[in-house]
């Protein structure tokens, strides 16, 4: 690690889970520039206010607290540590409330219940809507392996595009990705067809001012009007702004129901969970848990 002269600390609470939970509750801090240490149990990631490199370092802290170290070679003024603790905030998905989930669990399937009440935390996100959208593109259409390898190469451009240093890699604003020719993305982004829906989504961003103040139906709803977010990707996006009641199906979604002896169409999909609204994603999630699918 780089050494920083300027250092401090934060914290965020969390209403439901820990860290790990957290961590594991899907793939996103296997993407760069998120890097898990499984031995020292910490979340790192590289931030970039303007010119400013911030290095993040979370771990957990009292029961239902993050504790993150933050550090950088300039000075952390308050407003940029303001900035910061929202950031973490969104990437924790710190405010997000179960309870009314672990209400109808209860009632619906104790073995969910029982599961969720020991496991259930929010699913980690990027440090914003945008970084969540992109990522998400880059599932569609693609095996783990490939979509992690997307990810790299696409930050990969944008570091030696805007010649940021290797250890300092963070994942571009908006109006970074804009002002990369498409045809440097095109050819050295290895990202194929997704090339131009990237560039589409990164425009939407831009005309709607990213999206700020916006309710989330609102927001799936523009964003569902973009070449290349089809029903699995808005259903996804939804998912990480904490709207369960659609599940993001996809081959490994239908693999499950075939091992469960279930129809993998998804009406039948839809029809089986339809009990569980507006948690059928969460109902799906866990059940994958009890079943151990």
């Amino acid at each position: 690690m780089r050494e920083y002269a300027y250092s401090a600390d934060l914290k965020v609470s969390l209403s439901h889970g820990n860290l790990i939970g957290i961590v594991r509750s899907h793939g996103w801090s296997q993407l760069a520039p998120y890097y898990w240490d499984e031995k020292s149990q910490t979340l790192n990631r590289i931030e970039r206010f303007k010119q400013q490199v911030v290095h993040l370092k979370m771990e957990q802290g009292a029961k239902k607290e993050v504790r993150c170290s933050v550090s950088s070679r300039s000075p952390l003024r308050s407003a940029l540590l303001n900035e910061l603790s929202m950031r973490l905030q969104y990437m924790l998905n710190s405010g997000l409330d179960f309870s009314q989930f672990m209400k109808k669990a209860r009632s619906l399937d104790p073995e969910i219940y029982r599961i969720a009440k020991k496991e259930i935390s929010p699913l980690l996100r990027g440090s914003s809507l945008f970084e969540d959208v992109l990522k998400t593109l880059f599932t569609t259409n693609a095996s783990w392996a490939y979509t992690k390898k997307m990810c790299q190469s696409f930050l990969d451009v944008c570091t030696k595009y805007f010649g940021w240093a290797e250890a300092e890699k963070t994942f571009p604003s908006v109006s970074q990705v804009l002002s990369i020719p498409m045809a440097v993305l095109d050819g050295e982004g290895r990202l194929g067809y997704r090339t131009k829906y990237l560039c589409n989504i990164s425009t939407t961003f831009k005309d709607c001012d990213e999206f700020v103040g916006w309710s989330i139906d609102s927001i799936l709803q523009r964003l569902s009007t973009v070449k290349g977010l089809g029903s699995y990707s808005i259903n996804h996006v939804a998912m990480l702004l904490g709207k369960n009641d659609k599940i993001p199906i996809d081959s490994e979604v239908r693999r499950c129901m075939r091992i469960l002896g279930r129809s993998e169409h998804k009406k039948s999909i839809e029809e089986y969970y339809a009990p569980w609204a507006p948690y059928q994603n969460l109902a799906y999630r866990f059940e994958r848990k009890t079943r151990q699918v």
